[in-house]
């Protein structure tokens, strides 16, 4: 009886292993790639160690490594290729940035320094939980309400899973950037961030067991498109739904234009071929009316694009989705969006209700008062002299070629992002009406499972 209870016990203690095993609770965060120097400090000394011989080589409040025949050089010394610097109890790590307005970040976690490529790598070791913390902030608007939040933090999690060892030949599993999600450590924080994150602990999103294919974008522009007609590649949970209840975000509807010169520019610069245009043409749509194909017929032949090449041709910004028409004037029309205020009488606090600025990009305002006034000029010189343009409907868009002439382009479109998987203004919008975010999530993964890891 005794032999058998204690071989219940083992199990019982196997079976907890291998359920931790499962439950990776650490991301490795590639914050700075392919620099020669990284410099860390903190207000009170960080323990450094050399992870070649494993013995501590300093303790100090701040310090600058430099990339130096294959190894790391720190002062007048040369150690091995990884060295881990840990932060002083309760307190964080900060990072310089050597470009960019953003001078310092602090972290949580602690960091590895490592070469790669014969450059320096930057990497944050971070509990997946407290990675969240910073990931938030950036990816969706705390004011927000918190069962959109919660929403968003499940799928973050599991799109930070799904996605790791994605870098592994560089040491690390995801980077901190727009390329997989936008990590700005703990200056994104915020009380209702932390909240969300901690509210979900652990929950992630699986489909035979495995962490899903999480992605999101901003606005669908009514309805959502399936992985395999956006890019081809087919997940079963990834299915075009209709964005319940979404409201008319920014951006809704928008419009970009530019002269037939610079179109014929922005091609040239990836398709040297490419003569005077000629005509150019929506060739095909999806059910959702997402731009599959784009023929532009010029002098030298015919450019057949798919829809998100155009958009990486003429900039994610610019052409803000794939559900668009294209349009032809001889004079130009300023952009404009429903809802718009009148940009004459344009103050600062009502632009930050017309654009959703970065937590950076507030922070920096804040700071900056003069920027306020410059963000308020730029605005008002895009939409001086509006015009109001006809709504986008794809249905009546014509997919017969248009004659260009000597006059603009203008792209004629609805939501923002690529519309595969969950739209966060689509979330927002069923959280308003009552929806609790595993409804939410559920509801734009079809066929997923909602699960605890730990």
């Amino acid at each position: 009886m005794k032999r058998a209870l204690f071989g219940i016990v083992v199990v019982l203690l196997l079976g907890s292993a291998v359920a931790d095993a499962r439950a990776p609770r650490r991301l490795k965060v590639g914050i700075l790639i392919g620099v020669q120097k990284v410099t860390l400090f903190s207000s009170r000394p960080m323990t450094v160690v050399d992870k070649t011989t494993h013995r501590v080589i300093a303790r100090v409040k701040k310090i600058t490594f430099v990339a130096s025949s294959n190894r790391i050089k720190v002062g007048k010394h040369l150690y091995g290729r990884k060295i881990a610097i840990y932060p002083p109890r309760g307190k964080y790590i900060n990072v310089r940035f050597y470009t960019g307005r953003i001078k310092a970040r602090p972290y949580r976690g602690y960091f590895l320094v490592r070469m790669y490529e014969s450059k320096l790598v930057l990497i944050n070791v971070v509990d997946i939980e407290h990675y969240l913390y910073g990931v938030l902030g950036m990816e969706i608007n705390p004011k927000w309400n918190i069962e959109a939040i919660k929403a968003q933090a499940v799928v973050a999690r599991t799109y930070a899973l799904y996605s790791r060892g994605s870098y592994r030949k560089a040491g690390f599993d995801i980077v901190g950037s727009t390329r997989f999600q936008a990590y700005r450590g703990v200056a994104a924080e915020r009380y209702v961030i932390r909240k969300a994150v901690n509210e979900t602990r652990g929950e992630i999103l699986v489909y035979h067991g495995k962490p899903i294919a999480a992605f999101y974008h901003s606005d669908s522009g009514g309805a959502t498109s399936s992985s395999k007609s956006v890019w081809g590649k087919y997940y079963p949970y990834l299915k075009s739904v209709k964005a319940k209840f979404e409201e008319t975000p920014p951006y809704h509807n928008w419009q970009y234009q530019l002269s037939i010169d610079d179109f014929r520019k922005r091609l040239l610069k990836k398709y040297p071929d490419v003569g005077d245009i000629e005509y150019v043409k929506v060739a095909k749509r999806d059910k959702g009316g997402r731009v599959l194909s784009v023929e532009v017929k010029h002098t030298h032949g015919i450019l057949r694009l798919k829809g998100t090449q155009m958009r990486a041709v003429l900039g994610y910004k610019n052409l803000r989705s794939t559900k668009f028409e294209i349009l032809f004037s001889t004079t130009s029309v300023a952009s404009t969006k429903q809802g718009g205020l009148a940009a004459k009488k344009l103050t600062f606090m009502q632009l930050l209700r017309l654009k959703h600025f970065t937590t950076e990009q507030l922070l920096y305002f804040l700071k900056h008062p003069e920027a306020r006034k410059k963000a308020v000029e730029e605005y008002i010189r895009q939409h001086s002299d509006v015009q109001k343009e006809r709504v986008y409907s794809y249905r009546s868009a014509k997919t017969v070629p248009q004659v260009v002439g000597e006059g603009v382009i203008r792209f004629v479109g609805k939501g923002w992002g690529h519309g595969v998987g969950m739209s966060q203004w689509g979330a927002k919008a069923m959280a308003e009406h009552g929806y609790t975010y595993k409804q939410i999530l559920l509801y734009y993964y079809p066929g997923v499972k909602l699960v605890k890891l730990y």
